[in-house]
């Protein structure tokens, strides 16, 4: 099955996003390929939620988070991140 796909930085630009509260992850794997597709996404967002599968996934998220200025907490398989209202 052939499946049209674009990042999240495309499709914000495209609907003129500036500001983005919240952003929710959970895409069966492919964690870490969202989010390198979502740099102007992790600038502009307050908070991250990513179920992250795997713990190799979920190193590399945890540290892009923290690399993007977010302080981050996991739980399971649920990775948090946060930025203060400043940062952004």
């Amino acid at each position: 099955i052939k499946v049209e796909a674009d990042t999240l930085d495309n499709r914000t630009r495209d609907y003129g996003l500036n500001k983005i509260d919240f952003v929710k992850v959970d895409v069966e794997g492919a964690e870490v390929m969202v989010l390198k597709g979502a740099e102007r996404v992790l600038r502009l967002a307050r908070k991250v939620v990513v179920e992250c599968h795997g713990s190799h996934n979920a190193v590399i998220v945890i540290n892009l988070l923290k690399s993007k200025g977010f302080k981050v907490m996991r739980k399971d398989t649920i990775i948090y991140g946060i930025k203060s209202s400043d940062q952004t």
